[in-house]
């Protein structure tokens, strides 16, 4: 599966955790405004070492093959909805679906 991150703030270790134990997860892309904290957490964990930064969410949703994307928030989920609809949306708090994405 290939998974991206938008927003770095949260609970990015529990879904990391969480790919871990599921394995065959690639994290492909993270995209955070905080360009130290995107760089400190590419260099912390292996799951985020081959992962594309991105300093903005909408050039990640342009130009990301992925499976799921998790969201910091529900707000930028639902604004990016459209660039990608076939892709699997979760946003937090609380790490659910997001209604009215497919």
């Amino acid at each position: 599966m290939k998974l991206a991150f938008i927003g770095l703030k949260g609970h990015v270790g529990t879904v990391l955790a969480g790919a871990k134990l599921l394995g065959d997860v690639e994290v492909v892309a993270a995209a955070e405004d905080d360009a130290e904290l995107l760089a400190s957490l590419i260099k912390k964990d292996p799951l985020l070492a081959t992962a594309q930064p991105y300093q903005h969410w909408r050039h990640l949703i342009e130009h990301t093959m992925m499976d799921v994307c998790c969201f910091r928030s529900t707000e930028i989920a639902l604004q990016a909805r459209e660039a990608a609809d076939e892709t699997k949306m979760i946003a937090q708090p609380p790490m659910r679906p997001v209604r009215g994405l497919k």
